[in-house]
């Protein structure tokens, strides 16, 4: 019995090793090792096409190999994102989440994420406007909703009704904005990017309670495909428009609230072409 239940799984591990064999593609292979090897020049490079073509001298190929990476730069800007929410949901599983606030769990996804960034800070815009670009901004919006959903999560949300993609919407709001605000901080260790997201994440708790109350469900649905290509927010005067309904409602309670909703907006152009006018001055 035993010998037989042995062979049985013997022969389903050998099948699949042997499938697995027979399905690698050399130039898949090939192009992440390149991808991989052309981050080391990205500060140096930037997000180009010279970051792939020294990568792939480098690995003792001639520079017209970098044409395996058939979108070119944006293929390297995805690979690195790729590679960071990989490892964000390997990093949050070791948080003691009870111990932590809902707030604290979602602040601390963010940072988490944000960090991995860091050591690319100073070319991160190109990124960012790589990212933005129109034939680019589907595969954009899929990866922030990774994270959104990845954070969110941890937090404890199973929401699987309309509410999900207003959540997600409005932590990706807070997200961008915040990743755009760590673009310019020079405050040590980037503390004030970290008090920035902060008040970011409890304006959206206060109000994302009453979500339902102050939007109709396709108000909620426009939230979550406002963050389109990592370029936008809620409207400043839409944002503040919301709040104040909010807090003239018959759901706010003004003398037992221990949360106080900062009526701010988040400091984050509504339009691509503004994002790139601002993001190109950072080089400047």
């Amino acid at each position: 019995m035993f010998a037989r239940a042995f062979t049985k799984s013997y022969q389903t591990v050998s099948r699949r090793f042997f499938c697995n064999a027979q399905t690698v593609d050399p130039n898949e292979e090939l192009k992440a090792r390149i991808l991989k090897t052309a981050l080391i020049h990205v500060n140096r490079a930037g997000w180009t096409d010279k970051a792939l073509s020294e990568a792939c001298m480098d690995l003792g190929y001639p520079a017209v190999t970098s044409r395996i990476v058939s979108n070119g730069p944006i293929d390297l800007v995805y690979y690195a994102v790729d590679r960071w929410n990989e490892r964000l949901a390997e990093d949050l599983s070791y948080l003691e989440l009870e111990e932590m606030r809902i707030s604290d769990r979602i602040i601390e996804g963010i940072k988490i994420r944000l960090s991995y960034q860091i050591p690319y800070l100073t070319r991160w815009n190109e990124a960012l406007a790589l990212g933005g670009l129109p034939n680019n901004a589907p595969k954009t919006l899929e990866k922030l909703t990774y994270i959104a959903d990845e954070i969110w999560y941890i937090a404890g949300d199973r929401s699987a009704d309309l509410n999900w993609y207003t959540k997600r919407g409005l932590l990706m709001s807070a997200y961008v904005s915040t990743e755009l605000f760590m673009l310019t901080d020079k405050s040590e260790n980037y503390i004030e990017t970290w008090r920035f997201l902060d008040r970011r994440i409890r304006d959206i708790l206060e109000y994302g309670k009453y979500i339902n109350i102050v939007r109709n469900v396709a108000s909620g649905l426009n939230v979550g495909l406002s963050s389109l290509a990592a370029m936008a927010s809620l409207p400043p005067r839409q944002y503040d428009n919301d709040i104040e309904k909010f807090r003239s409602g018959p759901f706010y309670n003004k003398t037992n609230s221990n949360t106080t909703v900062n009526t701010q907006p988040p400091i984050v152009p509504n339009e691509t072409q503004n994002i790139l006018d601002e993001v190109s001055k950072f080089n400047k």
